[in-house]
């Protein structure tokens, strides 16, 4: 199974590279105009780069935000310190207005 014990082994093989964190961030126009759903980090994508949080050393972290409506989306990014890295995640968002989630294809 893909549950954090897989995850523990990693993080004792490699400490800093699964250390977690989360980006936010508008996508470019042209990826929107693309129709893309994957986004790959990119020094393009980061200067439209709204927040960045503190890569810690756990399978845990967490960002409270307050996003101002937008017609255009927002994508929260989880990631890890370490390039390539793949493996599950949960992701929980909440809000106190109406909210419409996509998971990239």
């Amino acid at each position: 199974g893909g549950g954090r014990g897989d995850w523990s082994g990693r993080r004792r093989r490699d400490p800093l590279g699964t250390m977690v964190g989360i980006y936010v961030f508008r996508p470019s126009p042209l990826m929107l105009a693309a129709g893309g759903t994957r986004v790959a980090l990119h020094v393009d994508n980061l200067s439209l780069r709204l927040l960045e949080t503190k890569f810690v050393p756990s399978h845990l972290t967490s960002v409270h935000l307050d996003l101002p409506p937008s017609p255009d989306p927002y994508v929260v990014l989880p990631a890890t310190y370490g390039s390539g890295l793949v493996g599950p995640f949960w992701l929980e968002v909440s809000a106190n207005v109406e909210l419409s989630l996509t998971r990239p294809a």
